[in-house]
């Protein structure tokens, strides 16, 4: 073997043992396809195992789970209860925001009481908005509601929610806005326009990853492996990459989302 190549090798043992010496942070995801789809805590676990980090997560995430579904199905606050978690992670369903934020907030209150019968720290995964072609589609053309007032009303939404229940966000989100605003020509929206493309998984990762562990999302590979278990859909388990440059511009994204919300936080 050349020593070039054996020193490559011994730097990729030495960082899969290292990191195994490193505590993982636990983090149970209660969601739905926000979440699911491109394994999001997955792409989280390999940008954090790049930075000699480690994420243990488990899902639960079923598809178009409200806070009020997962409450009445009772697995959420099992799951809770069961283990040493570091953090629970909650995202709603992508639209009861804005049409029932009430019942969200309802259903969100009671699970921050059982996050704090634990030392789990709480959060919320602030979504992202519809594109407004899937806003018209899905909602109607009676309905006057572009990307922007959606996004908007999320961001009202979660971060009102955490301030209320003492949680922390996870601002994805308002990193897709920075990024749909500054680089249009950088779609995040899969076919549906509600789900994420491969730039969205990555950029919501980059987010996730930071919030998750206070530090700064920079330096990440550009392809990352979701080996999608859940889904049966033709093409799912491929790789998922991005270019080098629009790595740097969804790491300054997910750095000023952060920075934005902790500022709304205060």
């Amino acid at each position: 073997m050349k020593p070039a190549a054996f020193l490559l090798l011994f730097l990729a043992i030495a960082s899969v043992l290292c990191a195994q010496d490193v505590r993982p942070l636990k983090t149970l995801f209660i969601g739905n396809s926000y979440t699911n789809y491109h394994n999001l805590p997955e792409l989280v676990a390999q940008m954090a195992h790049s930075k000699g980090k480690r994420l243990y997560y488990e899902m639960i995430v079923p598809g178009g789970r409200t806070f009020e579904r997962h409450w009445e199905e009772g697995n959420a606050q099992r799951a809770i209860a069961e283990k040493d978690w570091d953090v629970v992670m909650f995202q709603n369903q992508s639209f009861e925001p804005l049409s029932d934020p009430d019942n969200m907030r309802r259903f969100a209150q009671q699970f921050a009481d059982e996050v704090r019968k634990t030392n789990a720290r709480m959060f919320f995964y602030l979504t992202m908005a519809y594109s407004s072609e899937a806003l018209f589609n899905e909602r109607g053309a009676g309905l006057e509601l572009q990307y922007e007032d959606m996004q908007k009303h999320l961001n009202r939404a979660y971060i009102g929610l955490a301030k209320e229940l003492k949680a922390e966000v996870s601002p994805v989100g308002l990193a897709w806005g920075i990024v749909r605003n500054e680089h249009p020509e950088l779609s995040l929206h899969a076919n549906d326009g509600s789900h994420p493309n491969h730039r969205g998984a990555y950029l919501s990762a980059l987010v996730m990853y930071a919030a998750l562990f206070d530090d700064e999302p920079t330096g990440m590979p550009t392809t990352l492996y979701p080996h999608f278990h859940n889904w049966r859909t033709p093409g799912w388990g491929s790789e998922l990459s991005v270019t080098e440059a629009e790595r740097a511009i969804f790491e300054k994204a997910a750095t000023r989302a952060i920075e934005i919300s902790k500022r709304a936080m205060k």
